[in-house]
């Protein structure tokens, strides 16, 4: 065998980690910082350290606390809203309760709820991250609402005057009841319940929406 096609051996150690994994490593590390010091607390050190890689390693993979902020952001977008999604004949009854993951088992429901307060807490406190919100997160997903609500409109199976606001008025409606109480006891914060009181809010926002020909 010619000895000149043969790939020399690479040098170096092996990557012990993929970038997907160790992105992962850093988003679950970042939320855990911010809810122990806030998002002014928060350093990229301190990010490094509690997820186990090196300075050197985390900037490899972002530039700054607000981008990381960001990514953490867009990896739970889909738990607060299922959408973008594909045209469907299914009931809008049914497509509402998939789009709001009224499915979610009880712990990724309790994430869902975790991520959605630090969320909205550090955007009040730190405004500049409202455009990261926006790119990434309920204010994005609020948008994308809009844009299945018009599409349904053009398809003639619901009647709005304007799906901006009334995807401002679902998400409201949805997420009074799907984000526990503070003061609810655990016997009425209990599993079954916010799944139950979507389905409700649901048939209430379509109750006065829906083409009737459209209801099943």
């Amino acid at each position: 065998m010619d000895d000149s096609l043969v790939a020399p051996p690479r040098r170096g150690r092996p990557k012990a980690l993929s970038d997907a994994h160790q992105r992962d490593r850093v988003l679950t590390a970042l939320h855990q910082v911010l809810a122990e010091k806030g998002y002014a607390g928060t350093t990229m050190d301190l990010v490094a350290t509690t997820a186990g890689l090196s300075k050197k390693t985390l900037y490899a993979l972002f530039d700054s606390k607000e981008q990381v902020f960001g990514a953490l952001v867009d990896q739970h977008r889909t738990s607060i809203l299922d959408l973008p999604r594909a045209v469907s004949d299914q009931p809008l009854a049914d497509e509402l309760a998939a789009i709001f993951r009224l499915d979610l088992d009880p712990a990724r429901a309790k994430a869902r709820h975790a991520i959605l307060e630090v969320m909205i807490a550090e955007a009040r406190r730190h405004p500049e991250l409202r455009g990261v919100l926006d790119i990434h997160g309920p204010f994005a997903a609020e948008a994308l609402l809009s844009q299945w609500l018009s599409r349904e409109c053009q398809r003639g199976r619901l009647v709005l005057a304007d799906p901006a606001d009334a995807a401002a008025i679902l998400m409201g409606m949805m997420f009074s009841v799907l984000v526990p109480k503070p003061f609810e006891t655990d016997m009425q914060a209990s599993e079954a319940l916010p799944a139950r009181r979507g389905r409700l809010a649901i048939d209430i926002f379509l109750n006065g929406t829906e083409r009737p020909a459209s209801r099943h």
